[in-house]
This record gives C-alpha cells, sequence and structure tokens, in this order.
C-alpha cells in the first residue's frame, strides 16, 4: 500500500542512502534534453513553491527500509533517486543563502551516496562546511563558490553525480536568485511543499539485472517501462515459449493500436498500462475459489485496482500474468484494431459501445462496472475464434451488470466469478442461461434473461422486438414489466415444459400492444417529460406510485438509482398502475386519453386528488420530486431540495393557493418557510391581508383562516372557498 510521506519528514526519519546499484546523478548531465528536463523540473518548483503557493506532488517512490548497525531506519530509494537528490540540493542552496543551514543541517546529513565514495563524500562536507557566498559578486556561480572552496578535493571534478550537482546547484541559483525568502515554506511541516507517494516494497523488491537495464538509459523511465521490462522477464523466466511473439507485437502492432489513442504528448504509456494492468487485476478476480482466503482477496482486489501504479512484484506473487493470460492478451491485442484514433467497434453500440469502454479505458480507472464489460468483452474475443455471437453475449452481460449493484467488492467478485464459469459457452450464450443456473447477479434479472432467451430462440419476430425495446437505451435490457403486462411471466412459472407449446400468438400480440406504448411514455433518457406531468399525474389515479428514500417519497425522475423509473418498473406492486394506465389509452390519441382520466378523478377524499388536479404540485417538490409526509400520514410537505431545512411548502395551503389562483384568477401570495416549526401559509389574496394555513387545530388537521382580528377553523378546501365567496373577497 501507498502514504503519502513529505520530503521534509523523509529526511528527519529516516536516513537516506542511494544504493551502489544505482546509476549517477543524472539530473544535471549536459546536452539538450537535459537541459530541457532540469529546467522544466526546477520551473515546476518555482512556480509551486513561490508563485503559486502551493504543494507539489511529485508522484511515487518506491523502496524499503533497513536497519543499520545502530540501529537507524535507513530507507534505500529504488525510484525517485534523481527527484530526491534535487531536493536535497534545493534545501542546500536555499539554507545557505538564507543563512539557515544550522536549522537543518542535521536533517541534510541523513542523505548520502554509495554509487560512490566521493560521492558520498562530497554530500557530507557540502552540508557540514556549507557555501559560503560572503566574498563573493551574487552574480557568481555556485558551482565557482564550491569549487573554490577548501574542502573541496580537486578529484571530485571526475565524479559524474558530483558534476551533475554543481551544475543543478547553478540552475537552482538561476531561478532562485530572488531576495524573498523561501526556507520557512520548505521547513513548514503543517503544510510541506514537496509530497510523494511513498511505496515500501518490502519483499517485492526488483532484481539488480532490472536496475542495471534501467539505469544504462541514463534517465528516468515511466512507469510502463519499467512495468514493460518486468513483464518481458518474467515471460522469459516462466513463459519463455511466449516470448517471441509477445516481444515481436508488443514494438509493433500493438503499438500501433495503442497510437491511435496517444495523449498531447504523444505518450501511449499510460494507454498501454492501463490495459495491462485491468487484464491483470480481473485476471486474479475471477480466480476466486471454495479455497481463496476471504480477506486476503479483498485486500489483494483493493491494491490491484488503486489508482498507482502497482508493483511488478505484487502482480508475480498473485499470478497475474499466468501462461493462459499471456496468450489470451497475444490473441486479444491480435484482433482489436483502431483507426484514425478511433476504436474499430465490433459491436452495435445500443447493445455497448466497445469504442467508448476502450477511450475509457486510457484516460481514467474503470469502474467495477466497467471492468466487468472489460472483462466479459476481452475474454469472448479471446475464448472464441470468431465474433459470431459477440453481441448475443454482450446483450446478455450487459443486461445482468446493469441490474445489479455493485457496491463493494465483494459485489464484483461475485459477478466476475460467474461471467468466467460462463465463457467457455459465450458462443451460445442463449441455450446456456436456459439449461444452467446462473449466479452473481440479480435473480429477477437471470429469470428474466431465461425467458427472454426462449422467446428469442423461438423465432425472429420475438427476437426483433425484444431487442428493440431492450436496446432503448434507458431500460438496458431490463423489460421484465412488459414480460408481466403481457402474461408472459405467469405463463411461464405455471407452464414449465410446455411453456412454448403454449405460447400463442395472442401473446406475442399482447406483448407487442405494451411494447408500443411503453414507447409512447419512455425514450432513451427516461420517461418523457409530457407538459403539466400528464403521465406521472395520470399513473396517479390509479394508485401511489411514488418510491420512499429515507424520510421522503419521490415522484420518481430519470437518472435516480433509488427513484428512478426504472426503480418503478421492476417493483411489481407499484408498476401494475402503469399497466392499468396503458389499458385506457390509444396509441393515437394517448395525450388526449391521460387528460380524460386525469380529469375524471373525482375522490376529494384521497391525498392524492390535489397532486392529481393541480401539476404545479408536482413541480414544487424540486429536482428531486420529494414530499414528506408529517404526523401520522395527515400533513405533507412539498420539498425544495432534500429535507425540511430547506424552503418548502405545506401541501393543502398550497392547493387553495393554486385553485385560487387559477380557478378565481385572483393574486395570491404565499409564505414558504424554512423548517417544521415556521408555518407555510397564505397571507394575501388580492390586496386582503388574510392569513391561511393547514396544520393540527382543535386536536385534528384543517385549515385556519386568520382575518380581521378573527379566526376560523375549516375543515375543507371548499368550505374554505365559501368563506371567502362569503366576504366577498373572491367571486364566481
Amino acid at each position: 500500500m501507498n502514504h503519502k510521506i513529505s520530503y521534509l519528514a523523509l529526511i528527519k526519519n529516516f536516513k537516506i542512502e542511494i544504493p551502489i546499484i544505482q546509476r549517477d546523478y543524472a539530473q544535471g548531465r549536459k546536452d539538450n534534453k537535459i537541459d530541457e528536463i532540469r529546467n522544466s523540473f526546477i520551473d515546476d518548483i518555482f512556480e509551486a513553491l513561490v508563485v503559486k503557493k502551493e504543494p507539489i506532488d511529485f508522484d511515487f517512490i518506491y523502496g524499503y527500509i533497513k536497519k543499520d548497525t545502530n540501529n537507524s531506519d535507513v530507507f534505500i530509494p529504488l525510484d525517485g533517486q534523481q527527484r530526491i537528490t534535487t531536493l536535497f540540493l534545493l534545501y542546500i542552496f536555499i539554507a545557505n543563502k538564507e543563512d539557515r543551514l544550522e536549522e537543518i543541517k542535521t536533517h541534510l546529513l541523513n542523505f548520502t551516496y554509495k554509487t560512490r565514495y566521493t560521492s558520498r563524500d562530497f554530500c557530507v562536507e557540502l552540508v557540514k562546511n556549507g557555501i559560503d557566498f560572503s566574498d563573493y559578486d551574487e552574480n557568481e556561480k555556485v558551482s565557482n563558490i564550491i569549487l573554490d572552496s577548501s574542502w573541496f578535493f580537486l578529484s571530485w571534478k571526475n565524479d559524474p553525480t558530483i558534476k551533475s550537482m554543481l551544475v543543478m546547484l547553478d540552475t537552482i541559483q538561476s531561478k532562485f536568485s530572488i531576495n524573498d525568502e523561501v526556507f520557512s515554506l520548505l521547513i513548514d511541516e503543517q503544510n510541506p511543499p514537496f509530497i510523494f507517494q511513498y511505496i515500501e516494497l518490502k519483499d517485492f523488491g526488483l532484481t539488480d539485472d532490472l536496475y542495471i537495464k534501467m539505469n544504462a538509459r541514463g534517465k528516468i523511465l515511466t512507469d510502463f517501462e519499467n512495468f514493460k521490462a518486468r513483464l518481458e522477464q518474467h515471460i522469459e523466466k516462466e513463459h519463455s515459449t511466449l516470448l517471441p511473439e509477445f516481444n515481436r507485437n508488443i514494438d509493433n502492432s500493438w503499438t500501433d493500436f495503442f497510437w491511435e489513442f496517444r495523449d498531447s504528448k504523444n505518450s501511449i504509456d499510460t494507454q498501454f498500462y492501463n490495459f495491462f494492468k485491468n487484464i491483470a487485476l480481473n485476471n486474479y478476480a475471477s480466480k476466486y475459489n471454495s479455497e481463496t482466503k476471504y480477506y486476503d482477496y479483498l485486500e489483494n482486489l483493493n491494491v490491484l485496482s488503486s489508482n498507482y501504479n502497482v508493483n511488478f512484484g505484487i502482480y508475480k506473487k498473485l499470478d497475474c500474468f499466468d501462461a493462459d493470460t499471456i496468450l489470451r492478451i497475444i490473441k486479444i491485442l491480435n484482433v482489436i484494431k483502431a483507426n484514425n484514433k478511433e476504436y474499430v467497434a465490433l459491436l452495435n453500440p445500443s447493445i455497448l459501445s466497445d469504442a467508448g469502454l476502450f477511450k475509457t479505458l486510457f484516460s481514467r480507472s474503470l469502474t467495477r462496472e466497467e471492468r466487468l464489460y472489460f472483462y466479459a468483452y476481452t475474454m469472448y474475443i479471446s475464448e472464441n475464434d470468431n465474433i459470431d455471437g459477440l453481441e448475443n453475449w454482450m446483450r446478455v452481460i450487459r443486461n445482468l451488470i446493469e441490474s445489479t449493484f455493485y457496491n463493494r467488492d465483494d459485489d464484483f467478485r461475485k459477478s466476475i466469478v460467474s461471467i468466467k464459469k460462463m465463457l467457455p459457452f459465450s458462443g451460445d450464450i442463449l441455450n446456456y442461461i436456459i439449461n444452467n443456473e446462473i449466479t452473481g447477479f440479480l435473480n429477477e434479472q437471470v429469470e428474466e434473461e431465461v425467458i427472454k432467451a426462449k422467446l428469442i430462440l423461438i423465432n425472429e419476430d420475438w427476437e426483433r422486438e425484444i431487442k428493440q425495446i431492450e436496446n432503448q437505451g434507458y431500460f438496458k435490457g431490463q423489460i421484465s414489466f412488459l414480460l408481466k403486462f403481457s402474461g408472459i411471466k405467469e405463463l411461464h412459472d405455471n407452464s414449465g415444459e410446455n411453456f412454448k407449446s403454449e405460447l400463442t400468438n395472442d401473446f406475442f400480440d399482447s406483448f407487442l400492444n405494451y411494447k408500443n406504448k411503453t414507447e409512447l411514455f419512455f425514450n432513451s433518457y427516461g420517461l418523457i417529460p409530457l407538459k403539466d406531468n400528464l403521465i406521472e399525474r395520470a399513473i396517479l389515479t390509479y394508485g401511489d406510485y411514488t418510491i420512499d428514500k429515507g424520510r421522503n417519497s419521490s415522484f420518481l425522475k430519470n437518472d435516480d438509482r433509488d427513484i428512478s423509473w426504472r426503480r418503478f418498473l421492476r417493483n411489481d406492486s407499484k408498476n401494475s398502475f402503469l399497466k392499468e394506465l396503458m389499458n385506457n389509452v390509444t396509441l393515437e390519441n394517448y395525450e388526449a386519453d391521460l387528460k380524460f382520466i386525469i380529469n375524471s378523478f373525482k375522490n376529494e377524499n384521497s391525498w392524492r386528488y390535489y397532486f392529481i388536479k393541480h401539476s404545479e404540485l408536482i413541480n414544487a417538490c424540486g429536482k428531486n420530486r420529494f414530499f414528506r409526509w408529517g404526523y401520522e400520514g395527515k400533513s405533507i410537505l412539498l420539498l425544495e431540495n432534500n429535507t425540511t431545512f430547506g424552503y418548502h411548502y405545506e401541501y393543502y395551503s398550497y392547493a387553495l393557493c393554486l385553485e385560487l389562483i387559477k380557478t378565481f384568477k385572483v393574486d395570491v401570495k404565499y409564505e414558504m418557510n424554512k423548517s417544521v416549526d415556521y408555518m407555510k401559509y397564505i397571507s394575501k389574496i388580492k390586496d386582503e391581508k388574510i392569513d391561511i394555513s393547514y396544520d393540527t387545530y382543535s386536536g385534528e388537521f384543517q385549515y385556519l383562516v386568520e382575518y380581521k382580528n378573527r379566526s376560523f377553523e375549516i375543515k375543507t378546501q371548499k368550505e374554505v372557498i365559501n368563506y371567502l365567496k362569503q366576504e366577498n373577497i373572491i367571486y364566481k
């Protein structure tokens, strides 16, 4: 696991020893490319430290801790040497420039090089003696001052690390020649300026051979280059017969593929690494069995799915790149193609945008759902000799994934293990799911897939209609409500092996009828927002279709997991109201039918009455369409936000307000309020000051009218309106 550590904490808490195996310090070498790297690096430090005054994250440093002869902790960096050394030099220069070396000298003496004794001695003497600027012109290079110092040995000039350090010190001097004080920022422990993501490798140390290979290049390798070298080394040692093809492709045709997705700096390291990382993660995740130690598995899964780059030793320990996986990688990358910076899609995008999936893969970490899609897609390619059955396979996988909630890694585990079990039969998935138990997904969706598979295999008419409504976008394969409305689910549950023979054409006609009416109400975004909430109000005439979330109830929205129309369609105790509505509308005049149904609802004793009568009441429930019951279901608050701490209306008094405005054409002022402790009420009708509220009065809920220093308790809206007529406040 990694954790954050500041550079200051690193040099205070550990001795830092650059090991013999590391190359010389290289950021001070004199060539055009290194000059650019060095200057850019110091510019970034200056901007973060002096201009923006915000910390800079130097990414990962890897290494391990050992004990020296004094039992002190010594940090041995295996990656990060260059950055650590540059910061050491920065601290040296700033501390000396501001004459504050003594404050940090003890900590800086913790830093040493073991690559050469000359490098080690130079670092010690530089800290002990400091840099004496007093006798020199302010324009004198710091390197010349050091070379002139009595403690500097002439033989040190030949040490490449020391030569590079002197060049870097000059670069630092050129940038930090300002008079502003910077040292205090360097030693600020509460807001440290330089942060590393520190990973202690412990048992996952890298081999000498690899570091020799790394360091021979004389510059910092990218994370992917480190990974690639380790992977090639692993294949050579463990699966040597696969190495020639792997090496031949990774630097040729596969690079051409990833090159289509290069970033703005023409780098494809992230794209390459994300592909291999997710293959490895999914491979490990899919291996779970009865012998796996559950909590170790979850911990390893957490490590493999983290945002930082995983050390290859972990992949090796968890056997993420076994021979079968290497073979699958070769086959996958030999099949998938890209052109003009776009993935060449193998799927109908109404089922899944595989191009979109790869674009996501190359740009960020995948969600649990996306990892499952990536696993099912790539493993199908590696399992089968052609892609003839890919669409059916991914259609079923999509339907199963989209109906299942992935709140925990354990949910992901169950699904990926199930996909792996189905994989050998992926080319004929429909027949497989009909005859075999499927676990790891929502049971109700599995049952739905079985029924649809049987229907699709009957004839092309069933296949066409089912796939068309499934792929509409919003449903994402979940159409169990249509199977219920049309009587197909009941027939399937009761007929057993006689299902096909008892499935008459009437069932197809019924399915088609409800499908066509569904398309009147829903598009790819969800419920179609007809004017005046016609659909919502019409459904409400048949019953309370709302869904609870916490203390609130919702008239539903399209894009919320808990209070969505998709959730409603899966709820058999609620969706029957939609069926009743569909039974009473026609395809040709459905909007007129909806208005007729709304206007026909006359039950004034139902709490739903005013919601049905006035569309504005649903609009008053805010973006989540929340209302809240109170006092054992005797009062209703219409919430603009999620709680009563925000402004909200009281239902019955606001319904009266709307009735007065719409029916009697008068101006009405309504006072919203925050908190249940403050009244929500009508405060003025036309120019008349009058307060009308709805709350518990005399032990029961009713209206309270306060007018001209008099107050009246009135039970119904009609009685309130009659009173207002008597007082000549309204006319009709």
